[in-house]
């Protein structure tokens, strides 16, 4: 045997022992994920993303839904179990809020207060919102995300925006808006695009914020991993919240029907006239879930209508196993 023989032959082994390594490497890859279904980057959870829509049940057959998009995520087994136009990308409305929460818990200060000037109520109304009052963070939060209020996203965006790293000639709301797209792109919410803090219409022509409801179902599956707390408040009907001024106030969540679905574990609501009627749910019915459902598209009534259609043919799924 030549020197060229073997030179051949040991070329072919250390191609054998590559192949076998790159073949452990993707198993033990796939087994990890499979055992942990998000992956982590200096403690932060970060949902891996399934595009793709699995077949389902006939449990969500001769539903009549009037939401031009909709999907149900499965959170545990990471694949969207009912899809409708989920890649449609659409006006968000109000749900763009929940960026809007998460962007701020991210950059203030834990347990820091927020004063309302006067100039960020400008041409918003909000009764329970006074200027120059002084609100606890979490509690300006879970008020802008239970009443849904445009004044609120406008004091967070103003004030969370000076923490944003920019020029000091830019207007900290658009430093705060910029954050929130970036935050998007680093989740890999490659149709979700913001044009302002609260999802409010710019005019009749453009809405505040463009998303599809996968991406959606997404961002809530991200905020509920890392953030729980900021989504607690929106469980409920009625929640108390306190302000220096204000006092304590009882506030009234948006979502009417958030009491009708069993294991909620979180809700956002949206309409403007662009949009039509947004809903997003989190809830864990029995020992099963979670699972996410969004509407987005619908009427100011057919949001609720049609989330309960979903919230019941997932129920419905989980019976036929």
């Amino acid at each position: 045997m030549d020197n060229t023989d073997i030179q051949q032959k040991n070329d072919k082994v250390f191609i054998a022992i590559g192949v076998v390594g790159v073949v452990i490497v993707v198993v033990f890859y796939l087994f990890s994920f499979s055992q942990n279904p998000y992956k982590k980057t200096d403690d932060v959870v970060i949902p891996i993303v399934i595009k793709h829509s699995t077949p389902t049940s006939t449990a969500y057959n001769n539903m009549f839904l009037s939401a031009r998009a909709a999907v149900v995520w499965d959170v545990q087994n990471r694949r969207f179990i009912y899809e409708k136009n989920g890649d449609e990308v659409l006006p968000l409305a109000s749900l763009t809020k929940l960026m809007t929460a998460l962007a701020a818990t991210e950059l203030l200060p834990e347990h820091s207060m927020i004063r309302i000037a006067r100039e960020y109520l400008a041409g918003l109304n909000d009764s329970q919102l006074k200027a120059d009052d002084n609100w606890n963070t979490s509690d300006l939060i879970a008020h802008t995300l239970i009443t849904s209020s445009n004044a609120g996203a406008n004091v967070i965006a103003s004030v969370a925006g000076e923490f944003v790293q920019n020029n000091k000639k830019i207007d900290p709301r658009d430093s705060f808006v910029g954050y929130m797209n970036k935050r998007a792109q680093d989740l890999g919410l490659g149709s979700v695009s913001f044009f302002n803090d609260s999802g409010l219409d710019l005019n009749a022509e453009r809405s505040g914020a463009y998303g599809d409801a996968k991406d959606m179902a997404v961002l809530m599956d991200f905020i509920m991993q890392n953030h729980p707390e900021i989504l607690e408040p929106t469980t409920h009907s009625k929640l108390q919240v306190t302000s220096e001024k204000g006092g304590t106030q009882i506030i009234k969540n948006t979502n009417t029907s958030v009491e009708r679905v069993p294991g909620v574990l979180a809700s956002k609501t949206g309409y403007t006239d662009l949009a039509g009627g947004n809903l997003i749910l989190a809830f864990s019915p029995g020992l099963e879930g979670p699972y996410i459902a969004v509407v987005i598209g619908s009427t100011y009534e057919g949001r609720f209508s049609d989330m309960q259609q979903l919230v019941d043919a997932t129920i419905r799924m989980l019976g036929d196993k």
